[in-house]
């Protein structure tokens, strides 16, 4: 239930830190990570890592993911799919 803060949500599971870092165009700030799959609604199933950046523009309840290849374009989602996480 993503209603519920995602700080919530993950506060009884293993983080993985990772540390922030530059380039010469911008800074990148760390992030908290939390190992996870995706599944689809073809059957799909996407390892990927839920993340908590130490700063965002996205609201309390929105669920940040990253994973090995960009999940809306491979899988052509589009805003408002509902896509299952399990942590």
């Amino acid at each position: 239930d993503c209603a519920k803060s995602v700080h919530a949500l993950l506060s009884n599971k293993e983080m993985i830190p990772i540390e922030g870092f530059s380039t010469s165009e911008r800074t990148f700030g760390g992030i908290m990570a939390c190992m996870a799959l995706v599944l689809l609604p073809s059957g799909s199933k996407v390892d990927c890592a839920v993340i908590l950046p130490e700063r965002t523009t996205h609201a309390k309840d929105v669920l940040e993911i990253i994973a090995p290849m960009h999940i809306r374009t491979e899988f052509d989602l589009k805003d408002d799919d509902v896509l299952e996480v399990v942590l």
